[in-house]
């Protein structure tokens, strides 16, 4: 039975990433009947439940086999009708103004979403690997240090399916460890990338081995690690080297998507400074949202005028500015039309004193 199990899970994951409920009940009914076949006292008048044989119990594995081979056909179904995912690789160059943030503080938000501009052929972008070409000031006759940079995921990610959309939670508890990609930058501008340990990687294996029988395929150990969302923050540390500034950095960026079955037309707004004012959106999206606070995005079909509208204050700042796919807009009302993606960032003067 331990090895129906693990396929009860390896069901429910697959159709967990694709972000649809499986639609059976697992027929334990079926499953239940057998068992109080088996069991039930042979006198109405005996209380006591039968042990089950051996026999017995196999048949009864059988039962719980057949059921899960109903889900196991209805999610080869669903990837069958579904396009396959695709791979890609971008570069985000960092700006001076992000280069002397990071230089200054050591810390640096970015937004890979708006970063790496979404294609209206993409959906649900997420996350695989970062990886690193950097420059630093490296005086001639002088020992300097390597500079260390992580990039740590925001820990949530939300992908759409059936035009609704799903937040996960990359943890279980807030103590468990968030996705974070890091490495050293060396002198000599080269980048050493961290890797799993090979200990971490003997133990997956031990422990995937357990139930495993001879002849058995070796688990994709890859396959064990969820893709966290790329639309949205992550947060770069510099540590290490902290006398040294970095005068150039690129992320090489390789991300998983969907091919859009159906194509939306998304309006990604996000407050910055991480702010959360209370947006207005005066049109309901396909998913039937329209408010929206801080950072959100809302996805309509084409050709839809869509008024968002932001608060003349917030708390003790000022409202300054939408910028909006690059275009400054110095009011707080602005109208935009889903013919493409739209990127609005909203901007708030400093708190007044």
């Amino acid at each position: 039975m331990a090895g129906a199990r693990a396929t009860v899970y390896f069901v429910i994951s697959i159709t967990w990433q694709r972000h649809k409920p499986y639609p059976g009940d697992f027929h334990l009914d079926k499953l239940l009947d057998a068992l109080t076949t088996m069991t039930a006292p042979t006198e109405d008048h005996d209380a006591t439940f039968k042990v089950m044989s051996d026999d017995q119990f196999n048949e009864l594995g059988k039962v719980y086999a057949e059921s899960i081979q109903e889900v196991i056909s209805e999610a080869n179904s669903l990837f069958q009708e579904r396009p396959k995912p695709q791979e890609a690789t971008t570069d985000v160059i960092f700006s001076d103004d992000q280069l002397k943030t990071l230089n200054g503080q050591n810390l640096l938000t970015l937004d890979l979403g708006q970063a790496i501009g979404q294609l209206l052929s993409e959906d649900n972008r997420r996350l695989v690997d970062i990886n690193v070409t950097a420059s630093m000031n490296t005086p001639s006759g002088v020992t300097i240090s390597p500079i260390r940079i992580s990039f740590e995921h925001s820990g949530a990610s939300v992908l759409r399916s059936e035009k609704n959309s799903y937040r996960f939670v990359h943890r279980a508890v807030d103590g468990d460890a968030s996705y974070t990609w890091s490495g050293n930058l060396e002198p000599g501008n080269r980048w050493d990338e961290d890797t799993i340990s090979p200990e971490y990687i003997a133990l997956l294996k031990m422990l995937q081995s357990v139930n495993a029988k001879p002849g058995d395929p070796e688990v994709d150990l890859n396959g064990l690690f969820a893709l966290p969302g790329l639309d949205g923050p992550i947060l770069i540390r510099r540590q290490l080297g902290i006398g040294e500034p970095i005068t150039a950095l690129t992320l090489h960026v390789k991300y998983v998507f969907d091919p859009a079955k159906e194509r939306e037309y998304p309006i990604s707004v996000t407050a910055l400074d991480g702010i959360e004012p209370l947006i207005d959106v005066d049109k309901y999206d396909n998913s039937g949202r329209t408010l929206g606070q801080g950072t959100f995005t809302r996805y309509y079909p084409l050709g839809v005028d869509v008024t968002l509208k932001a608060p003349s204050k917030f708390g003790n700042r000022s409202f300054s500015a939408w910028i909006v796919d690059g275009v400054t807009k110095n009011t707080p009302q602005i109208t935009l039309t889903t013919d493409n993606v739209h990127v609005a960032q909203l901007k708030y003067g400093p708190p007044s004193q």
